[in-house]
């Protein structure tokens, strides 16, 4: 199933598309990295506290 995508919507959604490509990216170079995700949380998590 070949799914064509206008012109027109790519240029009015662009940053939208934009985002979740860099969602995706994130994605894959957590998953492909040695650090889990719990392990990133804790880090944001003390981030957040040491702020405070």
């Amino acid at each position: 199933m070949k799914n064509n995508i206008p012109l027109e919507e790519i240029e009015n959604n662009y940053l939208n598309y934009m985002d979740i490509i860099d969602k995706i990216r994130v994605i894959d170079s957590i998953n492909n990295s040695d650090v889990s995700y719990e392990e990133l949380l804790f880090q944001i998590n003390i981030k957040d506290i040491i702020k405070k």
